[in-house]
C-alpha cells in the first residue's frame, strides 16, 4: 500500500485539465481560482441564512449511523437546518448534500461559477451544493462517465481517494444492489482529534473485523488532500473517495457527463449491468404499482 499527496498545481488552463487529468483519468488540486476567491471569503452558514431566510431545503438523515443509500430525507427550513448542526450530538445524523445549487442557493448562485478549465463548449454542468458540520460521505464512486470537480468554498474538507484500478479492493456492492457504487466495507464517520492528520492507510479507518472480513483495503494506493476555501479538486470517474468536512464546511460540485473510453474495459462492462438493471427495477417497479392499483 502506498499513500500520496495529490498534485496540486494553479490557474489550470483548459487544454492541462483536458489532456493531462480528465483523458488520463487523474485527480489535480487546482488553486487560484479567482472566480469564487470573492464567494470563499464570506460565505458561511450565517451568510446563507441571512440571504434565503425561511427558504424551504432537504436533507439527508442518518437515523442509524449508516451513511449510505438509500436515504431517508427531511423537509425543513435552512434556518432550521443550520440549527440542527451547531448541535454536537445532532449534526451527524443530517446533512445537506448534493441537492441542486440554483434550488438550494438561488440568490447567491451566482457567485460560486464553474472555474475556466472546466467551461468547454457543448459540455453541460450540473450544480450541486454540500453543507454541514463535522460531516462526512461514505466512500463511494462516480458511476462512469459521470465527471466531477469540486470547489471548497467555505472551511477545509479531507478527502481520501483511491484509484479506479483497484475499485474491487473497496469491495463495492454487487451490480444488482442499490448501493452498486458504495463500498461494502465500513470506515470510520469522523477522523480522531480533530487534527485531520495524514492517513497512514485504508485500513486504519476501518474496525479490526472488517478488516478481516476484507482484507485487500491493506493493498489500496491512496492519495489524499485537504482542500481549504478557494480550492477545486478534479473527481475522475469510478475512483472511490471519502470526504471529511471539518467542522462548518460548504462545497459545491459540478458535475458533467466524461466520456466511456476513460475508464477500464471490465468497468465498463459493470456500469453497463448496473444503469440496465436500474432501469430494469424503475420498469417493474412501475408495472407492480399497477397491479396494486
Amino acid at each position: 500500500m502506498k499513500q500520496s499527496a495529490i498534485t496540486r498545481v494553479k490557474n489550470l488552463n483548459r487544454e492541462e485539465f483536458l489532456n493531462m487529468h480528465l483523458a488520463c483519468n487523474l485527480p489535480v488540486v487546482v488553486t487560484g481560482h479567482s472566480g469564487i476567491a470573492e464567494a470563499s471569503s464570506k460565505w458561511g452558514l450565517e451568510y446563507i441564512a441571512s440571504t434565503h431566510d425561511e427558504h424551504n431545503i432537504r436533507v439527508e438523515y442518518y437515523a442509524n449511523d449508516d451513511y449510505r443509500p438509500p436515504y431517508v430525507h427531511k423537509e425543513m427550513s435552512l434556518r432550521e437546518y443550520l440549527t440542527i448542526v451547531r448541535d454536537k450530538d445532532e449534526r451527524k445524523k443530517y446533512y445537506l448534500a448534493e441537492m441542486p445549487m440554483n434550488n438550494v442557493l438561488p440568490n447567491i448562485a451566482h457567485e460560486a461559477p464553474p472555474p475556466a478549465f472546466l467551461v468547454v463548449p457543448g459540455v453541460k454542468l450540473d450544480a450541486k451544493v454540500f453543507i454541514g458540520v463535522d460531516t462526512y460521505s461514505a466512500p463511494h464512486y462516480h458511476p462512469s462517465p459521470r465527471e466531477a470537480v469540486l470547489m471548497q468554498m467555505t472551511g477545509k474538507k479531507k478527502i481520501i481517494l483511491c484509484p479506479l484500478k483497484q475499485y474491487r479492493s473497496l469491495y463495492p456492492y454487487g451490480w444488482l444492489s442499490g448501493r452498486a457504487n458504495f463500498s461494502m466495507v465500513k470506515f470510520k464517520s469522523s477522523l480522531e482529534n480533530d487534527g485531520y492528520a495524514d492517513i497512514e492507510n485504508l485500513s486504519s479507518l476501518a474496525a479490526k473485523k472488517e478488516r478481516v472480513q476484507y482484507p485487500d483495503i491493506a493493498k489500496v494506493n491512496i492519495l489524499e488532500c485537504t482542500l481549504n476555501a478557494g480550492e477545486v479538486l478534479f473527481i475522475p470517474q469510478g475512483w472511490f473517495h471519502f470526504a471529511y468536512g471539518i467542522k462548518e464546511s460548504i462545497s459545491v460540485t459540478y458535475f458533467f457527463k466524461g466520456s466511456w473510453k476513460h475508464a477500464p474495459f471490465l468497468f465498463v462492462v459493470r456500469e453497463s449491468l448496473i444503469r440496465n438493471c436500474g432501469i430494469l427495477r424503475r420498469y417493474l417497479n412501475w408495472i407492480f404499482r399497477g397491479f396494486r392499483k
